[in-house]
């Protein structure tokens, strides 16, 4: 038997989350006893009699003491691992006590609880509304700290909890968008009007006697527009008012009836009914009863609710039920959740709204069409509907959990070779296009210095880097939004193809000249020829259009279309290096053309294999939208490739074009361990997805202890290797690089080993642009103060320190976020050895 339980702790006058509770309850309610035991815990006095009401089990929760308040309130400040908080919070609080003596498989949380996240017994919290983010000139979601709470709830909530409720899939959308694609499983349950409308409904026309005297009593008129929300404002009272004042002049029957508890629109609306002379034509009854509520709704002419906020609402599931027309505002996903069973308006517009209410007013047969299609719109999904839908996310939920709890309690389970082939799933492809761009990378460079030598090989490092620093800049985050955008449906490929061609006119328009005005400041590069640096300008609108289609493929689920596009285009830079190389014609001037030949067939295959066509509309519309998905990833992204490149750009402003050509090389061979061991990174990401936060943690660590191992091997074979390669591939000129590896080593090994945990903590919602703009700035500072006094070894020593304090700040983490230990982390055990080897021999 399954034990299900329901913390109920808001009242009626919380609005649509109370009435959603109600529902949730009713849905419980009608559980096979003998399949389920449901338990609805009340923190309200009103509650008990509504949870027996529905056959359930009603207990009270037991109050938190003092001891448990500050207790509970420092971990919920100090930022915590998961699994401590949950600790915490089951040994602290009376309530995670009582979960545990009841032996509660799941808990549902309807409204905004910290128990959601921070308890041990399972969890199905529910994420409303994300309004704060998407709607936040509202005073009521933008004060007092509203959204740092909100966000600071919603996000623990994303990571901590085993799964969300959320009311539609715009819903899902905008917490997959606010707080990481990673994190509890979403389910989508859509609301349904509380059991006492269909009550009432199931009644039929016959009123109350009671009820017709209240309805004398408050001088309720016989027809009337009828809006019942809370005084807050966005539900957008003052429009409604501007518009009803319109049909009031023309219609002197018009009435219209408000009903809500007060907030802090109260008195505006108020002030509007005296400013318009709507004194008497304005009925506003404040809070009313459950009964009261369906009277006004039988009675009404229309429901007519012009609310800012969504993603869906209540009322008018409530209207349909009861065979009241329904006009409400056309945003979010209400035309999605009520179709063709309401009218809809923009909410900024008063004419809009005057144009339905008059049409409502005025016109019979489409007040009758509209009832019949909200009897067949509440038909379609009623309590019935509801209740199954809750029971498959009850148990798919329970199911899952304990499915994660079996794999993850197992103590040694993580080391264990079972857990190994879930680590390694899609590495091999990613592993296999890093090795093809390292080989196309040392093969130029290879090629490049024993043509060019120190020098040439220097220039070339320069005019290589500037212009990709730049295509990044130029690209705005937006290679991100492709990927979410299409991914998620919010744009079609077509839009984010015509919008990445806008980025890559940008990119030509003022990336080219601010790409060579760049180069032509760097002191080696001040007397090269114009026409170069002009040539290798052009990758500025190459890359940025090359990313952002790539972007898009991988948002249609086709990445491996994007590898073999680019792959196609390594294979030809290294062909046409290789030819110019063998007819000693080799230069600057030909290895940039080359680079961009490989990058135009890309482009060229990739553009081919998305195969749409440009569309019409304004891109700088579309790009708006996306702006705040893509202010996220920009800072990061373009820190993160700073980070990696700005030495090289140092060293062409501090040093000579040998010592830049001579670092180069270093570089070239200490890629080979970070780029190897890091194409986990991306599947590893995948893999998190769907997996619990324990789960994901354990994964984790076992791909950083195998990474420990491949990064032991490859610093072998360097040691024994490194100094007779270089001598026999790039020549004595280079004959310095060895000691730059071995300078750059400790750093670049520990970026390499973080990139599993950079998955895990990507996955759980988390980004880093105030860390990689921190190591970025330290990176600068210590180039500029390392370089003058030790060249290629300042360079050197700069990036290495910056990595590793970076990998080392992210490791830190990890730890706290998840309590992992360091032993667990880094020392390989037996079974990661016996792993490690099958697979190399495999």
């Amino acid at each position: 038997m399954k034990t299900v339980a329901i913390y109920l702790g808001g009242t009626p006058t919380d609005g649509g989350t109370y009435q959603n509770a109600l529902s949730l309850v009713a849905s419980l309610g009608v559980l096979p006893r003998d399949e389920y035991r449901v338990i609805g815990y009340c923190r309200d006095d009103a509650w008990p009699e509504i949870v027996l009401a529905h056959g359930l089990e009603a207990a009270r929760t037991e109050p938190l003491g003092l001891a448990a308040r500050v207790m509970t309130k420092i971990a919920r400040v100090v930022s915590l691992p998961v699994s401590w908080r949950r600790r915490i919070g089951s040994a602290v609080v009376p309530f995670g006590r009582q979960l545990k003596r009841d032996a509660v498989d799941l808990c549902i949380y309807p409204n905004f609880e910290h128990y959601a996240w921070e308890l041990a017994t399972p969890s199905l919290g529910a994420i409303h509304d994300l309004m704060h983010r998407y709607e936040p000139h509202f005073p009521e979601v933008a004060e007092g700290g509203i959204p740092k709470a909100r966000d600071r709830m919603f996000g623990r909530m994303r990571r901590g909890a085993t799964a969300v409720l959320v009311d539609s899939e715009l819903g899902r959308a905008q917490v997959v968008e606010s707080y990481g694609a990673y994190g509890a499983d979403l389910h989508v349950l859509p609301y349904v009007a509380p059991g006492y409308v269909w009550d009432a409904a199931d009644i039929g026309e016959a009123a109350t006697a009671e009820l017709g005297a209240w309805a004398a009593s408050v001088g309720l008129p016989d027809r009337y527009l009828f809006y019942p929300a809370q005084f807050w404002q966005h539900k957008n009272h003052g429009r409604l008012l501007d518009a009803f004042v319109r049909l009031a002049a023309a219609r002197d029957d018009a009435r219209l009836v408000l009903v809500g508890s007060e907030k802090n629109g109260s008195e505006t609306v108020g002030h509007a009914v005296e400013r318009l002379g709507l004194a008497g034509r304005v009925l506003s009854l404040g809070y009313v009863t459950n009964g009261q509520m369906t009277h006004l709704y039988r009675h009404a002419r229309a429901l007519v609710m012009p609310t800012f906020f969504g993603p869906t609402n209540i009322p008018p599931l409530e209207a349909f039920a009861l065979g009241c027309p329904v006009a409400v505002s056309g945003i979010y996903a209400m035309p999605e959740l009520y179709g063709d069973a309401a009218l809809y308006f923009d909410p900024r517009s008063e004419d809009e709204i005057t144009d339905v209410i008059e049409r409502l007013w005025k016109d019979d047969e489409l007040c009758e069409q509209l009832r019949r299609r909200g009897y067949e719109r509440a038909a379609r999904w009623g309590p019935d509907h509801h209740a199954a839908r809750l029971r498959e996310i009850v148990d798919a939920v329970i199911v899952t959990d304990d499915a994660t709890t079996g794999e993850a309690g197992t103590g040694d389970a993580a080391g264990a070779p079972a857990s190994l082939p879930d680590v390694r799933t899609g590495t091999r492809s990613f592993a296999l296009m890093q090795v093809l761009r390292l080989i196309v990378a040392f093969a130029v460079a290879s090629l490049v210095s024993r043509q060019l030598g120190a020098d040439g090989k220097g220039v070339l490092a320069l005019v290589q880097q500037v212009p990709s620093i730049m295509a990044l800049v130029f690209g705005f985050g937006f290679a991100g939004v492709n990927v979410y955008f299409v991914g998620s449906g919010k744009k079609t490929a077509s839009e984010a193809l015509t919008d990445s061609m806008f980025f890559a006119l940008i990119a030509t328009i003022a990336g080219v000249p601010l790409s060579y005005l760049a180069m032509r400041l760097l002191p080696t590069l001040s007397g090269f020829e114009s026409g170069v640096l002009l040539l290798s300008s052009l990758v500025v609108p190459a890359g940025v259009l090359s990313a952002q289609v790539a972007g898009i493929l991988v948002g249609q689920g086709r990445p491996e279309a994007q590898a073999r596009a680019q792959s196609a285009g390594l294979v030809v830079n290294v062909a046409i290096v290789g030819a110019l190389y063998l007819t000693v014609r080799l230069s600057v001037a030909s290895a940039v053309l080359a680079s961009i030949s490989g990058s135009l067939l890309s482009i060229a295959l990739m553009l081919a294999w998305l195969g749409q066509p440009l569309v019409g509309g304004s891109p700088l519309l579309r790009v708006r939208a996306a702006a705040g998905y893509a202010r996220k990833r920009y800072l990061t992204d373009v820190a993160g490739m700073l980070e990696m490149r700005v030495d090289i750009v140092m060293l062409g402003a501090l040093a000579t074009a040998g010592v830049t050509g001579i670092y180069s090389v270093s570089v070239a061979l200490v890629e080979l361990l970070w780029f190897v061991p890091r194409a986990a990174e991306t599947p590893l990401l995948a893999r998190f997805m769907k997996e619990h936060a324990e789960r994901g943690a354990a994964l984790t660590a076992v791909a950083v202890r195998l990474t420990v191992l491949l990064e032991i091997v490859m610093l072998i074979g360097a040691a024994l290797l490194l100094v007779p390669v270089v001598g026999f591939v790039f020549g004595p000129a280079f004959s310095g690089a060895p000691m730059l590896f071995w300078v750059l080593a400790p750093g670049v090994v520990a970026n390499g080993l973080v990139g599993p945990v950079i998955s895990y903590l990507t996955s759980r919602g988390h980004q880093f642009p105030g860390l990689s703009a921190a190591t970025v700035l330290g990176n600068i500072a210590l180039n500029a103060a390392l370089i003058p006094m030790m060249g290629g070894a300042g360079a050197a020593l700069a990036s290495s320190v910056t990595y590793g304090i970076g990998s080392a700040w992210l490791f830190s983490r990890f730890m706290r976020e998840t309590g992992v230990r360091p032993h667990e982390l880094f020392v390989p055990r037996a079974s990661d050895v016996q792993a490690f080897i099958g697979a190399r021999s495999r």
